[in-house]
């Protein structure tokens, strides 16, 4: 409950009197108030004081907000409580938009017919900061001469299920002759940035044809 305290019985030379304090000419020492002095604010020839209720104490006084006021100088009344915020998001990589991942997930890396299934997967699904990724695939050789066909790569599933997210793809190589000491790659090429993706070495030891 808040208490009152009436302002009759504070002798001074009031210059605003008002529920939650007073202004004075006069320094009032009076039970259940607290009086300070306004020096820093005013000029020291013109002495002014502030008197405020203790605690949930407020003045009596006539208007029209009498119904409800706060009270006196409790501290959740005269302190403002200021919190500093910062959401340092530089570090954590799961609030970086990014793309999602491609791997290839078979473990085939000797090629012995001109056609060939290979298998990939989408290592997470699609959400609000992972975008889709789109990849072009190709074998090449030791020069980086393209030596098969190209396939269009576009990771975009939304699926929670990791079996939703594997797929085949199928290569055909050219027919040429290919040298078993060599090494080939295939080579995953991000079509957005033109920058290599992922390259994996591989063995092609194909038996001359008859033609």
């Amino acid at each position: 409950m808040l208490g009152e305290l009436k302002t009759c019985q504070l002798k001074g030379n009031d210059l605003v009197t008002n529920r939650r304090f007073i202004l004075s000419e006069q320094a009032i020492d009076h039970e259940g108030t607290l009086t300070f002095p306004m020096d820093y604010i005013v000029n020291e020839q013109q002495p002014l004081y502030a008197i405020i209720p203790r605690g949930t104490n407020r003045f009596v006084v006539q208007d029209a907000g009498a119904n409800y006021v706060h009270g006196g100088a409790m501290l959740q009344e005269v302190v403002v409580p200021v919190i500093t915020f910062k959401n340092d998001r530089s570090n954590s990589t799961a609030n970086q938009v990014r793309t999602v991942d491609v791997k290839l997930i078979s473990s085939i890396r000797k090629i012995s017919n001109t056609s060939i299934y290979l298998e990939f997967f989408q290592t997470s699904s699609i959400k609000d900061k992972v975008l889709p990724l789109h990849l072009s695939a190709f074998f090449v050789d030791k020069h980086g001469e393209p030596i098969s066909n190209e396939i269009r790569i576009i990771a975009d599933s939304k699926s929670r299920e990791a079996v939703d997210r594997a797929f085949k793809e199928r290569f055909i190589l050219r027919e040429i002759a290919y040298d078993k000491q060599e090494s080939y790659y295939l080579v995953l090429e991000d079509i957005r940035s033109g920058e290599t993706y992922e390259r994996y070495s591989f063995t092609i030891d194909i038996a001359p044809s008859d033609k």
